[in-house]
């Protein structure tokens, strides 16, 4: 064969090569303009979906959240709440596990936390540890002292884990690692003769704060006795209650039988209601703070500081003073041992503070669980 033909056959081949070529360059750029296509058109339908799914996720944490203010039947709340919770998490991509649901952990003490030792037990300390571990603020809401407060907050490692004490009802409130001193407010000074006068009148027992002891003219009076116990501090006789008070009370309390206490604290509340507050919160105790000083007012401030809401917040309590806050909380629960008033307002009914109702309610309802 000549060298033309060669040449000539052997560029016959190289045309087929070059058409092969041209082939799969054409098959490959339609396959790559395919690929842009699709980015270029699906791209935004991409980010449309995962900006409704993120706008579904707020909505259902929304729902989780606002549930129920439009739900009477408190267990249907709870129920829906979860479910909202639940679902949201899974619709964002989260893991449920060990996922901590309420921020902020509102506890009463007496009747609440402690048992009727005025002890925190083991397994309620262990659900405690745990909640904080994962995140929760645990916050000490009584109306004891601040000394008071303070063994139960040593038996939570609070100084040194981290925490809150809202002491007086919330007329004080403690960072109790830094001990910085948040809020504090105090009893109008001219009120106090008022309310010393009408104990005096009406032959019940007032009581105040000073240092670590309460001071009385009524030292043995039985229930000036259960306030010495449930803050295991000691009583000092005083001659005279206002002589030897501390200036700037934050509170006082009075005592009167049950069948009484009621009736004082209307007549108390008509007496000075207009400038400071008076409530129960017990049977025979009669609070008497500074006005707008309740629990749900104190933490609704801590809730600020720590950028968190009301329903980033889960609260626990059995008695009248613990209303607000079990009101004001995401989730209100109250213990089985705790009024029926109380019980009946309350989003949760959990064990008594002689079943650890704490640490079940919170191993319960504080985690999103598959």
């Amino acid at each position: 064969m000549c060298v033309y033909c060669h040449h000539a056959h052997g560029g016959g081949d190289d045309v087929h090569a070059r058409d092969a070529h041209a082939h799969d360059d054409a098959r490959y750029n339609a396959h790559n303009r395919s690929r842009i296509y699709s980015i270029s058109v699906c791209f935004p339908f991409y980010l449309y979906f995962k900006t409704c799914l993120l706008i579904f996720f707020e909505h259902c944490k929304g729902m989780a959240l606002n549930v129920q203010l439009g739900c009477k039947n408190k267990q249907a709340n709870f129920v829906l709440r979860l479910i909202c919770s639940n679902f949201a998490a899974k619709i964002k991509g989260m893991s449920t596990n060990n996922k901590i649901v309420y921020r902020a952990i509102a506890l009463d003490l007496d009747g609440t936390l402690t048992n009727n030792k005025k002890e925190v037990t083991p397994a309620t300390r262990k659900a405690l540890l745990t909640a904080q571990e994962n995140g929760a603020n645990i916050i000490l809401a009584s109306g004891r002292p601040t000394f008071g407060i303070e063994p139960v907050a040593e038996s939570l490692e609070l100084a040194t884990r981290g925490g809150y004490i809202l002491s007086y009802n919330g007329g004080k409130i403690i960072d109790w690692r830094t001990k910085e001193e948040i809020y504090s407010q105090h009893l109008p000074n001219n009120m106090i003769p008022t309310l010393y006068n009408y104990a005096k009148e009406h032959g019940y027992a007032l009581l105040g704060y000073v240092g670590k002891e309460i001071i009385t003219e009524s030292a043995d009076d039985i229930y000036v006795a259960e306030e010495s116990r449930i803050n295991k501090i000691p009583i000092r006789k005083v001659d005279n209650l206002l002589a030897d008070l501390e200036p700037n009370p934050t509170k006082l309390l009075m005592t009167a039988e049950p069948t009484v206490a009621m009736e004082a604290e209307k007549e108390l509340l008509a007496l000075v209601g207009d400038r400071m507050d008076v409530y129960r919160s017990a049977p025979f105790f009669v609070e008497l703070v500074p006005k707008g000083i309740d629990k749900a007012q104190s933490l609704l401030r801590l809730l600020a500081k720590l950028n968190l809401t009301p329903q980033d917040m889960i609260a626990f309590g059995d008695g009248y003073n613990d209303l607000s806050m079990l009101r004001l909380a995401g989730m209100g629960v109250a213990m089985s041992n705790a009024a029926p008033e109380v019980r009946s307002e309350a989003n949760y009914v959990t064990l008594s503070n002689e079943e650890d109702g704490v640490a079940v309610a919170i191993n319960k309802l504080c985690y999103n669980n598959d």
